[in-house]
């Protein structure tokens, strides 16, 4: 899933006054929603049960029984700024749909009328009767749902990706654009490697991840200045944090050539005994694939 800020891919640290996860800082101090990963990271309305799974991370390691409450907020994304959630959803809204499950791992049903709501069919009628303007795509051509997630006093945001039909454009170019559609797929990190593995408080590490090739896939989607289906590629980005120290920078790009993305981390001083490095891949269409590593931190 996609995350978002409003100063949500589902990673910025979450509080009640920014909520959002496309984090702007490495080091967690108190539980934290890094990530949510879903599978499948887009499906339709009604298509079936999706599973989403929140990456918590604590200061102790990952919280894997953390117990987040999630919510539904069907309140379309303002397309020209996909870091920003909705007021209605922050609130108790007749938009807000509160999900019976709760946990750090939930299967859910995307409501059936997901893509009437925050998708390009017809939406339901606004507060005077008349008919409300069906929201454009994000740069992908995709639609999102709203996921609200709140843990404690924190209240985080991502954004899961719709599979909706177009009737906002020419009916060939919608018979093209599903004839080349295909499924988007997680992200997969094969793996986190930490260099030097054993380290005494305030040492630098070289960490790496590794990404699996193909993680950044080609796609199609509608160009509706040009009414056409065009080729793209996914942008893939990786997010860094760490409860023993700060990395050189929150959010680094891909190696395309290599499919690896490295970083330095500084232990603290204090650094714990096991000090936890977690890594969050996107895709920038809502997939979502996240790995964790840890060091020795010498005394």
């Amino acid at each position: 899933m996609r995350f978002a800020s409003s100063g949500a891919g589902l990673a910025v640290l979450a509080t009640t006054c920014v909520p959002s996860l496309d984090h702007t800082t490495s080091r967690i101090t108190a539980p934290t929603v890094l990530a949510v990963r879903a599978e499948p990271p887009e499906a339709a309305p009604g298509a079936g049960v999706v599973r989403l799974v929140a990456l918590v991370a604590g200061p102790a390691g990952t919280v894997v029984d953390a117990p987040v409450q999630w919510a539904f907020c069907a309140v379309p994304r303002a397309p020209t700024d996909a870091t920003e959630i909705p007021a209605r959803c922050l609130g108790d809204d007749p938009a807000v749909t509160s999900i019976a499950a709760s946990g750090a791992s939930i299967a859910v049903a995307v409501p059936s009328d997901a893509c009437r709501t925050t998708g390009p069919e017809t939406p339901p009628l606004g507060a005077t009767g008349a008919l409300a303007r069906p929201p454009d795509p994000d740069g992908t051509g995709g639609y999102y749902l709203a996921t609200r997630l709140t843990l404690g006093a924190d209240v985080a945001f991502a954004w899961y990706r719709l599979r909706c039909a177009r009737p906002d454009v020419p009916t060939d170019v919608a018979r093209a654009f599903d004839a080349r559609w295909a499924p988007n797929q997680n992200p997969v990190l094969d793996g986190v490697d930490a260099s030097p593995s054993v380290s005494p408080p305030g040492a630098l590490v070289t960490v790496t991840a590794r990404v699996r090739p193909g993680s950044a896939e080609a796609y199609g989607r509608i160009d509706v200045r040009g009414q056409a289906v065009v080729d793209d590629v996914e942008r893939v980005d990786v997010a860094w944090a760490s409860n023993a120290g700060s990395f050189a920078t929150a959010r680094t790009a891909l190696d395309t050539a290599t499919s690896m993305s490295t970083n330095t981390l500084r232990l603290d001083a204090d650094a714990p005994e096991r000090a936890v490095v977690w890594v969050v891949v996107r895709d920038g269409r809502g997939g979502v694939g996240f790995a964790e590593a840890a060091i020795t931190v010498l005394r």
